[in-house]
């Protein structure tokens, strides 16, 4: 299976969104508030918002900063892993 692309876009201060493309036409939005991660230093949860997954369609990346999952804060990893 292909690595998915990862790419960032700063929104606010406190929000971000990242976005993981699979193919072309297949990806998800993850919208990251680091106001709700619950535990910087010991973990305990966080609240993702405004998830959205597309497969019919893509983002347009260059708009985005790409990035390494070294990257996207522990609480995404941690949903991404769940889900694998």
């Amino acid at each position: 299976m292909k690595t998915p692309l990862i790419h960032k876009r700063q929104v606010s201060k406190n929000i971000t969104v990242y976005y993981f493309t699979k193919s072309e036409n297949e990806c998800l939005r993850i919208e990251y508030d680091k106001g709700w991660d619950f535990g910087k230093e010991s973990p305990s949860g966080a609240r993702l918002t405004n998830i959205e997954i597309n497969y019919q369609n893509s983002f347009i990346k260059d708009e985005f900063t790409e990035i390494k999952i070294d990257d996207v804060p522990e609480a995404i990893v941690d949903v991404l892993r769940y889900l694998a």
